[in-house]
């Protein structure tokens, strides 16, 4: 919440949506003085819908209903519009700003009145008409029609501000023609907080998106399961619900793993499972190693310990501590220790040139 200058306007944005299908959308003000509901109606009243949905084709036009209903202790002053849909960051359902132009389903939906004065206790019946354009694409379009009200208040500063608020009831639309769901797992990051001695777990958290690259809306469960050496299973998560994605939608999921035993060069694999609304989909899946060497896409790990992998997002350990890289792309830092002092358990040079000056004596004697 931003609050500027006397005169400046905010905007509070209180989508209600219902949790449970039979109750209606609707929004309070403090006190109670405004609060008012939006749901589908008909030309009689509302009809025991929770949300608009519609089968159309391209061309093909539809005449509906929604019911503004005054609950409050004032009359209420309310701007009627619609917008599109979209996914917040962590995959709530959201409505666009007034501010900014839908060009969906949203821009779809005529309305003749725009703003009304609804009494109290009472309820208004708006008209409003949806015609999907020829050039619309087959899959689903998500949107929205408001019922908006703005309120002038004072805030804790003594300074006149404007409060908008938003009550929504929901808008599917499905146009015909062919769908093609696809979900995909655009990112996986692990960070593991590998101990210093090798008893005892630690926590691995594990980063990960899930984008709907298809047509039609999807939701489904994910699972993130840690892997040691040779694909063994060293520990993974619960379920985690993924929220309905909606098409050219994205959400970010994190998932702590908690009891990871420092088991060798550790990976965690991300397997989720969507489901649409035709039935469950394939299964992805999605593997990645817990550590990478600073500048470097190659995983490091330590060498001769009993904790091989040092984990930590690039993080190196103790200063001079050598890392073995998976590649010679890793940089120098992780290919020489810093410090000697670290470096004890290595074979002192003199010894491999003694251990190759016999050998070579060996062999010179034989050929003779």
């Amino acid at each position: 919440m931003r609050i500027g200058r006397p005169g400046f306007f905010l905007a509070v944005l209180a989508l209600a949506v219902a949790a449970l299908p039979a109750l209606p959308a609707s929004a309070a003000a403090p006190g109670d003085e405004f609060k008012w509901s939006v749901v589908p109606s008909s030309r009689s009243g509302p009809s025991g819908r929770s949300r608009f949905e519609y089968t159309l084709k391209p061309r093909e036009e539809i005449a509906d209903w929604v019911a503004v209903s005054n609950l409050g202790k004032k009359p209420l002053k309310v701007d009627i519009y619609a917008t599109d849909a979209l996914n917040a960051p962590d995959g709530g359902f959201a409505l666009m700003l007034a501010n900014q132009q839908p060009k969906g389903v949203g821009s779809w939906v005529a309305l003749q009145v725009k703003q009304y004065t609804v009494p109290v206790g009472k309820r208004v019946d708006i008209p409003f008409r949806l015609k999907v354009p020829a050039n619309a694409e087959p899959g689903d379009h998500i949107g929205g029609i408001i019922a908006s009200a703005t309120e002038a208040t004072t805030n804790a500063e003594g300074q006149q501000v404007n409060v908008e608020r938003r009550v929504a009831a929901r808008v599917y639309l499905r146009v015909d023609g062919p769908l093609q769901p696809v979900a995909q797992i655009t990112a996986v990051d692990v960070q593991y907080d590998n101990p210093l001695q090798p008893f005892g777990g630690r926590d691995m958290t594990v980063t990960y998106r899930v984008a709907n690259l298809g047509n039609v809306r999807f939701s489904g469960t994910s699972r993130v399961v840690v892997k040691g050496p040779l694909g063994v299973r060293v520990a993974n998560s619960e379920l985690i619900d993924i929220p309905e994605l909606l098409p050219d939608s994205e959400v970010r999921l994190t998932r702590k793993v908690s009891g990871v035993f420092p088991a060798g060069r550790l990976s965690a694999e991300v397997i989720v499972n969507p489901t649409a609304q035709s039935g469950a989909l394939e299964s992805l899946s999605e593997s990645r190693s817990c550590g990478r060497c600073p500048g470097s896409s190659s995983p490091c790990c330590w060498r001769r310990s009993p904790y091989p992998c040092w984990c930590g997002g690039g993080a190196g350990g103790p200063a001079g501590w050598p890392r073995s890289p998976a590649s010679t792309t890793c940089p120098r830092r992780c290919r020489r220790p810093a410090a000697s002092r670290w470096s004890w358990w290595r074979w002192p040079r003199w010894v491999g040139r003694r251990r190759w000056s016999r050998a070579r004596r060996r062999s010179t004697s034989r050929s003779r």
